[in-house]
């Protein structure tokens, strides 16, 4: 068969984290690392994000839509990221990542859990959540300050 390692191993590394990896769910490449960097520039260029969330504002809102195994949010709360703490401090980051598979979203509750523990400190800043994308309008996305998603070709 001619099957990615990844999908044999079960297990790829992301961002110095190792994931559970399953078919299905898409493998995080070269190009989900560049969405990473993109989103961890706004930690070099703070005004920029504190534009769009300013500094009377409680917390950051993130919305990773098409989450799949977890890479991208899980390493935005990874605290060796530390992506948004600059700005507004870690208790501040609050992420909301959909799917519409319920495969990829058992998968990243299984990464998270295996990152941060079950009971883990980063627990309430992550939500995980089944959300069919041709339901999305403008209501459902203004609260976000930051939306990120890295869909398959």
């Amino acid at each position: 068969r001619h099957e990615p390692i990844e999908y044999i191993i079960r297990d790829v590394e992301f961002r110095g984290l190792s994931l559970e990896q399953e078919r299905p769910v898409w493998i995080p490449g070269p190009e989900t690392r560049d969405l990473v960097d993109t989103v961890l520039e706004f930690k070099k260029h703070w005004l920029i994000l504190s534009f769009s969330c300013p500094k009377d504002k409680d917390k950051v809102h993130i919305l990773e839509v098409g989450c799949g195994s977890g890479a991208v949010s899980l390493s935005l709360l990874d605290v060796n990221v530390g992506v948004l703490t600059y700005l507004k401090g870690e208790d501040n980051i609050k992420i909301l990542a959909i799917d519409d598979s319920w495969r990829a979203l058992d998968l990243a509750r299984k990464n998270f859990r295996h990152i941060f523990g079950k009971e883990g400190e980063k627990e309430g800043k992550i939500k995980f959540k089944r959300f069919p994308y041709h339901d999305f309008t403008k209501k459902n996305v203004k609260k976000f300050d930051i939306i990120i998603s890295d869909p398959p070709n």
